[in-house]
């Protein structure tokens, strides 16, 4: 694999600007008739195929993956897959060492970005700041701790101070503190609620 130095490539404007190359093409169906979606290949400095990018131009179905080699021995790989227009898209970014080792890496659903390392551990799970403007959570301030209360919430699943976010999907609420880092969950029940703690 050449030495390829790019953050990432998803088009083909963007892949020919470094002077690499890149072919699209139809995808067949077993009939061998043209179906809605195309295949970019692209390829190192050296003809060796390091990628590929299928796009469906009807149901917005997208998947990407490319591996390069970095200076420090190993290899970056890089993908992401968006079920169709509209829905949540899913990334990773993995590093590789020189004897194809994996060291850890990122993943990212929506906006939420998780940490894992070379033993697939999770070490942080986030959410930009950005994204959760106007989910702060009204807190009170307790007047001898000085710690952050919710009321009816376990005060171990929010964060004890500074700004506290909530978002509900269906029947979970996360809780993330000012920097976006997930502190706990919230699970309702037909009888109350359940609390998870991620601190």
């Amino acid at each position: 694999m050449a030495l390829v130095d790019v953050s990432e490539i998803k088009s083909d404007d963007s892949y020919a600007s470094l002077g690499l190359k890149s072919y699209t093409s139809n995808v067949l169906d077993d009939l061998g008739n043209a179906t809605n979606k195309t295949t970019t290949t692209y390829f190192d400095s050296d003809f060796n195929v390091i990628g590929t990018l299928t796009i469906d131009s009807v149901t917005g179905e997208e998947s990407f993956n490319i591996k390069y080699s970095v200076e420090s021995g190993g290899y970056i790989e890089k993908g992401s897959y968006l079920e169709q227009t509209g829905a949540v898209e899913t990334s990773w970014n993995y590093t590789y060492t020189s004897g194809n080792v994996f060291d850890g890496g990122t993943e990212t659903v929506g906006d939420i970005v998780k940490t894992v390392d070379k033993n697939w551990n999770v070490t942080s799970e986030k959410a930009s700041v950005a994204s959760l403007s106007g989910k702060e959570r009204t807190v009170t301030v307790d007047g001898e701790t000085g710690a952050n209360v919710i009321t009816g919430v376990n005060a171990q699943v929010h964060a004890s101070t500074g700004t506290v976010y909530s978002v509900k999907d269906g029947t979970t609420v996360t809780y993330y503190d000012a920097t976006g880092a997930i502190t706990g969950y919230e699970y309702e029940t037909a009888t109350g609620s359940s609390f998870f703690y991620c601190g």
